[in-house]
């Protein structure tokens, strides 16, 4: 067989390899030629013989298992006593250097969230700290070997937990009280970002971790912008406005130049602050030509900058500031997700769409 040409961070294995009737222990992926891996089978499901003729029937004879889970493969093939040649890792794109493996909190991450042995703070605690590192490193250097794999494992990480634990969204939301700085403000935006997505009713990881991906690097054009600028609220009439106003198109710029190609990352860096009645920049788009992702992240957006002290205004309450955000702003978003986004802080998972 030709060596398969996926996005580094994952290695090949054959599907002859996979015992019936056991739970693998690591998560199976699609290879796709030219997409990301599409997730298939989680790792605490059985792997049935339903399964396993099912992808005879398409055709399928290699599976793709993420890098950071080679010891859960290495541990099944030794308790199943085959001795096979070990898994050949997956030929990196063209152009692109291979991944490095994750930092150790990283690559620990989705084992920890699944422990429903530890506390759920401390569960909480933990996805927030590796999305403030995933962010930091983002906004240091874009073209970071491996920060594409890092950002997609942290923003899938944080959607099978709130798919898992809807209590975890409250406790995290009071967590995130305790906390601000530039960095801090893209992972409570994708945060709220990723739970709204799951209250509208998407039910696909996929598709909810695309837009959490989306949602961490939104404001990735603010890297290298001043203090001055990013650390306070910047309305129309402030001097700094024009160059502010810069960040979305070049978190655009900045992302293909790094060789980005995830269109829902540039769409949201680029979009994020379009209005629904047309009034927002940089295109002026209005309603549903406004890309569903980033009406999310308008939404989310404004609600942890409305909540957060700049240097120059205070912090309004949660409560003040859906208030604002309905009463005074509410032209600016997408009214039935606006509504779902107020009901989900309200009741914190309890009010998604099924």
């Amino acid at each position: 067989m030709e060596p398969l040409t996926v996005d580094p961070g994952f290695f090949a294995i054959e599907l002859e390899h996979l015992e019936p009737a056991t739970v693998l222990a690591f998560d199976l992926f699609l290879w796709h030629p030219g997409r990301r891996p599409l997730h298939y089978r989680h790792r605490d499901l059985e792997f049935t013989r339903e399964i396993q003729a099912r992808l005879v029937a398409n055709g399928v004879q290699r599976l793709l298992v993420p890098a950071g889970q080679l010891g859960h493969f290495e541990r099944y093939r030794a308790q199943h006593g085959k001795s096979d040649p070990a898994p050949a890792r997956a030929a990196p794109a063209a152009g692109r250097p291979p991944a490095p493996p994750l930092h150790p909190a990283e690559a620990r991450l989705p084992a920890l969230l699944a422990d429903r042995e530890q506390p759920l703070d401390r569960r909480c605690a933990a996805l927030l700290g590796v999305s403030r590192r995933v962010v930091e490193a983002a906004m240091a250097d874009l073209a970071l070997p491996g920060l594409p794999e890092r950002i997609h494992h942290v923003a899938e990480a944080t959607g099978r937990f709130l798919m898992d634990e809807p209590a975890a969204y409250g406790t995290m939301v009071q967590l995130m009280r305790l906390d601000y700085s530039s960095l801090s403000h893209s992972q409570h935006t994708a945060l709220y970002t990723t739970e709204l997505a799951l209250a509208c009713g998407l039910g696909d990881l996929d598709e909810v971790a695309a837009i959490g991906r989306a949602a961490l690097l939104h404001d990735i054009g603010k890297a290298g912008l001043p203090p001055s600028i990013t650390e306070k609220d910047c309305p129309p009439d402030d001097p700094d406005y024009p160059r502010w106003k810069e960040h979305a198109m070049r978190g655009t710029s900045l992302l293909r130049e790094a060789g980005w190609d995830d269109g829902t990352c540039l769409e949201v860096a680029a979009h994020h602050h379009e209005n629904a009645d047309g009034s927002g920049f940089p295109a002026g788009l209005v309603g549903a030509a406004i890309p569903a992702a980033a009406r999310m992240v308008r939404i989310a957006d404004a609600f942890d900058s409305l909540t957060t002290a700049y240097r120059n205004r205070p912090a309004l309450t949660g409560f003040q500031a859906l208030w604002r955000m309905r009463r005074e702003m509410g032209a600016w978003f997408d009214q039935p997700m606006l509504t779902v986004f107020i009901e989900s802080l309200i009741a914190p998972g309890g009010t998604r769409r099924r």
